[in-house]
């Protein structure tokens, strides 16, 4: 599982770099918004990619004790992560996208949903054992993710207020992510 795992990871870095082409032609040579664009489907398609090549990674088995409070502390994470995107992300997006078409206003939302599939993902990995593998690569895959998560968390607060720059220095968030 491990050589899958980090097999699928590169997948979503692949994914990504399709996305980040086709942003920068819709930007500099169309001179378009690129959102929504052809990018947001392959950013998208990002989320689930590294959610499972983290959840493909190998593990220890544990006792039905351990499993139950493990259970019950990812469950309470999970909970608390979700009413909080609820409440700063996803509802004023709601909100501030009244206007929009259904297209657009389901891209909004499917970007903060996405960050919270992979903070569950990410939530998973740092509860449970992982077997025979180094504790320095999975803390790599943990920060980056954690930084992705903060940089899509700051740059669609900004988009609700109008304040986004694309190029800025916010964006350096997303390389040191990747």
């Amino acid at each position: 599982h491990v050589i899958l795992a980090w097999m699928v990871l590169p997948l979503g870095l692949l994914t990504h770099t399709v996305g980040d082409i086709l942003w920068t032609y819709s930007e500099v040579a169309l001179h378009q918004a690129p959102f929504p664009s052809l990018a947001d489907g392959w950013f998208l398609a990002q989320y689930p990619l590294f959610a499972l090549g983290i959840l493909l990674l190998p593990r220890v088995s544990l006792t039905s004790g351990e499993k139950l409070k493990v259970l019950l502390d990812m469950g309470m994470v999970m909970i608390a992560s979700a009413m909080i995107f609820w409440i700063l992300l996803i509802a004023p997006i709601i909100e501030s996208s009244a206007g929009a078409d259904f297209y657009t206003m389901t891209l909004s939302v499917a970007y903060p949903v996405m960050d919270l599939l992979l903070l569950f993902a990410l939530i998973e990995l740092l509860f449970r054992r992982i077997e025979s593998l180094r504790p320095g690569p999975i803390l790599l895959l943990a920060f980056a993710a954690a930084v992705m998560i903060g940089t899509d968390f700051i740059v669609f607060g900004q988009t609700l207020q109008n304040t986004y720059d694309s190029g800025g220095l916010l964006d350096t968030g997303w390389i040191v992510a990747y």
